[in-house]
């Protein structure tokens, strides 16, 4: 600083500063605005919806995002207050209560359902405005139909895996050496080689779903999924959805996008099981997927072209159902294209010894029995008795008896008295004193023959849908009648027997 008195200079001052300082604080600016300018660029550029607003709930800040999901223009929301543009709105409520309001949903005026996030800004304990996250909802349950969808077909995968392990080499695990069941094996090896469809026939137990499993595995589409259906064991309003598909919304508690199981078979196989239980309503649809190679979602538009190979089965007399119209004439040929059917053991009883040897070994490994096998008795109470149940009741019976025998040697006091009772030759003569016996005895209560029906029913179907349809009634009465009677613990237990998967639903 200089000072001059009259044309005099009397006295001068100067001031220095450390320039590394200047350039510290330049250093600084550069960086504050660098910053600045970055989150700027994500404020704007984010997908979700932004809005800030101060402690007086004058909206400070407002990025594109939140104008596209909201269907407004920040010029005419800047500067204004919450509690005029909507005093009953999340963030008029937090300003009040300074509690957080999360994952709430909203329909905005120009139809677009957002779920939005509100938090309270404090600063020093005090608050100082709040910030709103919004996102659109079709996007979150875009991104939970997809991760279920992932689901489902982890869930597919792993069951296939687990299968294949137990089933090693296609048709591996087919037991038996009778020229009945080779002929059989033989027809399959040979479908296996097309896309034909296929459909196994047989009675229950017989082991149509092993000889499926087999046909895909030992065809090109071994890499693709296999899929089964149990026709009988889905509710009536449910089979249509879960063999098509729906859309969100296609129906109350649609509330998103479902594939169906012949999507889910896409470049694989789908193994019908049980089609003959299937309503002719369905039946009508399933025709036009297997002509046309597509299908149509419920609640969809557009038409799925399909590459999967279809594999039916049946153990009811589908010829028969043909002609009480209870199976569509033009499915019938349709899914009738290479037929194989599969032997009861009753026609070949030959194999019953190495089956029977079979499940000892397979199942004493498991349950870590030290039992070696059968005497000669059981043997032969084995080959005489009848098999109702098929494969599936000998096995059930070599794991009873193992479950009974502590030694090497399974004999007759572990088998059920029912394969040790004498099989009577029925004659004419027998027959009609039989009757005249029956109509001499007194006559049963009517409670304990429906309580006998329905038993029955639940021996022979697995579940009270199939036992239901065979006796002309509603599901519902089945088990409403199964309950009544005390029958329910026995009709899962056999299921699950039956099945070998663990419990299920049985309605």
């Amino acid at each position: 600083m200089i000072e001059a008195k009259l044309g005099h200079l009397c006295r001068a001052m100067g001031t220095s500063q450390d320039i590394s300082t200047v350039e510290q604080m330049a250093e600084e600016l550069e960086t504050v605005r660098a910053s600045t300018e970055q989150y700027d660029l994500v404020f704007k550029h984010v997908g979700d919806g932004i809005c800030v607003t101060d402690m007086d709930g004058i909206i400070r800040l407002i990025n594109p995002a939140y104008e596209t999901l909201h269907g407004v223009r920040a010029v005419d929301l800047l500067g204004r207050s919450v509690f005029d543009v909507s005093p009953d709105g999340l963030r008029a409520s937090v300003l009040r209560s300074g509690t957080p309001q999360r994952a709430q949903v909203r329909t905005k005026d120009h139809g677009v359902r957002v779920v939005a996030d509100v938090n309270p800004i404090f600063v020093a304990g005090q608050l100082r405005g709040t910030v709103s996250v919004t996102r659109s909802l079709s996007e979150v349950e875009q991104l939970l139909g997809q991760i279920q969808e992932r689901q489902q077909e982890t869930q597919y995968v792993k069951e296939e895996l687990s299968r294949r392990e137990r089933l090693g080499q296609a048709f591996e695990p087919m037991i038996g050496s009778s020229g009945i069941f080779r002929d059989c094996l033989a027809l399959a090896n040979r479908a296996a080689r097309t896309t034909t469809t296929v459909l196994l026939s047989g009675e229950s137990g017989t082991g149509k779903e092993l000889v499926a499993r087999a046909v895909h595995c030992a065809s090109e589409r071994a890499q693709g999924p296999y899929i089964r259906v149990n026709c009988a064991g889905i509710p009536v309003p449910l089979i249509e959805s879960e063999l098509f598909g729906h859309e969100r919304g296609a129906f109350t508690g649609a509330f998103s996008m479902r594939k169906g199981k012949f999507e889910l078979a896409q470049n694989g196989t789908i193994f019908l099981d049980e089609v003959g239980e299937l309503p002719l309503e369905v039946q009508a649809k399933l025709l036009r997927v297997l002509q046309e190679r597509e299908v149509e979602r419920i609640g969809g538009r557009d038409a799925i072209a399909l590459d999967v190979r279809v594999i039916c089965a049946t153990n009811r007399d589908l010829e028969a159902q043909l002609m009480a119209g209870q199976f569509r004439e033009d499915l019938y040929y349709r899914i009738n294209v290479l037929r194989i059917h599969l032997p009861s053991l009753r026609e070949r009883k030959s194999d019953i010894r190495e089956l029977a040897e079979f499940f000892i070994r397979e199942l004493a490994l498991t349950m870590q029995k030290p039992t070696k096998g059968c005497t000669a008795d059981v043997m032969a109470a084995l080959e005489s008795y009848c098999w109702p149940g098929n494969v599936r009741e000998l096995r059930n019976v070599v794991e009873r008896a193992l479950n009974l025998c502590d030694g090497l040697w399974i004999t007759t006091d572990h088998l059920p008295p029912a394969l040790l009772a004498p099989v009577s030759r029925v004659t004419p003569d027998t027959r009609m004193v039989d009757a005249r016996h029956e109509a001499r005895e007194s006559l049963l209560p009517l409670a304990e023959y429906e309580r006998r029906i329905i038993a029955r029913a639940l021996e022979l179907y697995p579940s009270f849908h199939a036992a239901g349809k065979a006796l002309g009634i509603s599901h519902k009465t089945v088990a409403r009648k199964a309950r009544s009677f005390g029958l329910v613990a026995m009709a899962e237990e056999r299921w699950v027997k039956m099945t070998r998967s663990g419990p299920f639903d049985p309605a």
